[in-house]
């Protein structure tokens, strides 16, 4: 198995036992406080990371990079468990893998796209929280997955 079906695996499990792998649900900091148990803090620091159980993220930062930053945070909490197994390199490939997955899960993202959404501006649209970029890049992941 790649890093790529890795960290689809371990999103798609935690989306569906969360609840959160549906459009109207799939927002990352509900996801990382109310199912793994993280608490999410405002700092003056430049970028996101994850100390313990707290996801430190830009207090300035807009909704969008929030999501973002939560998502790959959770993609680290995540991963712990295989964290023994990769590289430094490899774990941040895989938590930004599985915080993308988690921003836009595969089986509503996927839906979206079959009912003709194929532009990223619709996707956009229907997906608020993920930016172009990450509906590009979900478009990417998922069609070298196929």
């Amino acid at each position: 198995m790649d890093l790529g079906e890795v960290a689809e695996a371990i999103a798609a499990e935690a989306s569906e036992d969360s609840g959160r792998d549906d459009r109207p649900n799939a927002d990352p900091s509900v996801l990382a406080v109310c199912y793994l148990g993280l608490r999410l803090v405002p700092s003056r620091r430049r970028s996101a990371c994850l100390i313990e159980d707290r996801v430190y993220y830009p207090a300035r930062a807009s909704d969008r990079d929030v999501a973002y930053f939560v998502a790959h945070e959770c993609g680290h909490w995540l991963a712990r468990d295989a964290k023994s197994l990769l590289t430094e390199d490899e774990e941040e490939i895989v938590a930004s893998r599985i915080g993308v997955a988690l921003m836009l899960p595969r089986r509503a993202f996927l839906r979206d796209v079959r009912n003709g959404a194929r532009v990223t501006a619709d996707l956009v649209a229907l997906w608020p929280l993920a930016t172009p970029r990450i509906v590009r890049r979900r478009l990417v992941e998922l069609d070298a997955l196929a």
